[in-house]
């Protein structure tokens, strides 16, 4: 192993828990969708393989932080993982179970 590089077995184990938790949905709350999971893995691979082919340097640092940024900013998951059809929160803010537990 390289001075200021990954270990080899990074890639694996970021991508296997990166992919895990989608396919676990799949199996009942969300359906299967491909083109969903090639998207996480093409992430998972991104991130993990980062630092085991590029060597440790500032400006390399600053572009990981980017695209970690940029996945989290930019609703990255949103196409992934799809959100509940049933909101829990009223457009007054208060939750749904707070305001029918006051009807009580």
């Amino acid at each position: 192993m390289y001075p200021g590089r990954a270990s080899s077995a990074l890639p694996a184990i970021l991508t296997g828990s990166l992919l895990l938790p989608y396919l676990l949905c799949c199996c009942g709350a969300i359906h299967f969708d491909a083109l969903a999971l090639v998207r996480l893995a093409s992430l998972a691979l991104a991130i993990s393989l980062w630092y085991v082919i590029l060597p440790a340097a500032m400006l390399l640092d600053a572009a990981f932080l980017a695209l970690i940024g940029w996945v989290t900013l930019g609703h990255y998951f949103d196409g992934i993982y799809p959100r509940s059809s049933a909101s829990t929160w009223t457009s007054s803010g208060r939750s749904a179970c707070s305001m029918s537990s006051r009807w009580r």
